[in-house]
């Protein structure tokens, strides 16, 4: 199978290349190059803060970190609805992620930068791929897992204001960390009119640095994590008392409406949480740079 459709489980680089089927990412920027192969995947794992080596096949290191990878970043909104609004316009990763989409990049390959909300509502509904499914002969039931697959390297595009201070042709470097491990993404160079496009890890929280200066980016993060108890969502001061009925409350800054964001549960001594199981990844949505996940452990506690 070409790498661009899918990597699968025991895919190997040598292999697939002598097949002809290693191929370059279809959202890569002009001049850039990056292959979709299995190095890469591994690559991006790492950068991202996952334990996998450097060197090898898709083996099980790998599924498993892609699977927690898929688990934070590829849950589908199935036949999501964005609401137009005419008198402002959208940015196009804004309008892409109120729909599900994982690239803001269709619009200008497919669209011609234009936004037909339209034929996209059309093309994302359901029933859409169900007919397109079962022309194929395929019962569409088995392909709504509710996680949709999604390689890790995608394009990141920054158009920076560097102010009066800076030459007309001159080139400013630039580097771009994960927040959260502190791994470098990506560095270059750039000049007039200081627009910073490349394939990147799909970090949730980057950090921009240009020209030795952090640049505020409506980079988003979380600002406040707290408990309550009960459906009025009283604050918890003690723990021991409230468990059947905890709720998780998570406070973050420049979120979109919709946006997910992963709160990650587990006890510092490693002992299990509940039978076999050593970590939880909540997952909530937010609205308002707020999200409420309810009887967090409810379907943990017997009885």
């Amino acid at each position: 199978m070409p790498s661009r459709f899918m990597l699968l489980y025991g895919a190997d680089d040598d292999k697939l290349r002598g097949q002809g089927n290693i191929n370059e990412h279809p959202d890569k920027f002009e001049g850039e190059e990056h292959e979709i192969s299995v190095a890469n995947l591994r690559k991006g794992l790492k950068l991202l803060g996952y334990n996998v080596e450097k060197d090898g096949p898709f083996d099980d290191t790998v599924y498993h970190a892609f699977l927690r990878y898929h688990w934070r970043h590829g849950r589908v909104r199935l036949g999501g609805v964005y609401e137009e609004d005419d008198d402002v316009e959208k940015p196009l990763s804004e309008v892409a992620d109120k729909y599900g989409m994982f690239t803001w990049k269709i619009f200008q390959d497919k669209y011609n930068g234009e936004v037909d909300h339209d034929r996209i509502t059309d093309e994302l509904n359901p029933e859409y791929g169900d007919e397109l499914l079962t022309a194929k002969g395929v019962d569409p039931q088995g392909y709504r897992p509710g996680v949709a697959y999604h390689y890790v390297w995608v394009p990141f595009c920054m158009t920076v204001d560097m102010g009066k201070d800076y030459p007309e042709n001159g080139d400013v470097p630039y580097e771009i960390y994960d927040r959260q491990t502190r791994t470098l993404l990506g560095e270059g160079t750039i000049r007039k009119p200081y627009k910073i496009e490349r394939i990147l890890p799909n970090s949730e929280d980057a950090a921009v640095i240009v020209n030795g200066t952090m640049v505020v980016a409506g980079t988003r993060h979380v600002t406040k994590i707290y408990w309550s108890y009960g459906e009025n969502h009283e604050l918890v001061r003690n723990t021991s008392k409230y468990y059947a009925d905890i709720n998780l409350h998570v406070e973050t800054n420049n979120y979109n409406d919709g946006d997910k964001v992963v709160v990650t549960i587990k006890n510092d001594d490693e002992r299990p949480l509940f039978g076999d199981i050593y970590k939880l990844d909540i997952i909530g949505t937010v609205f308002d740079n707020k999200a409420v996940i309810d009887n967090v452990f409810k379907e943990y506690i017997q009885g």
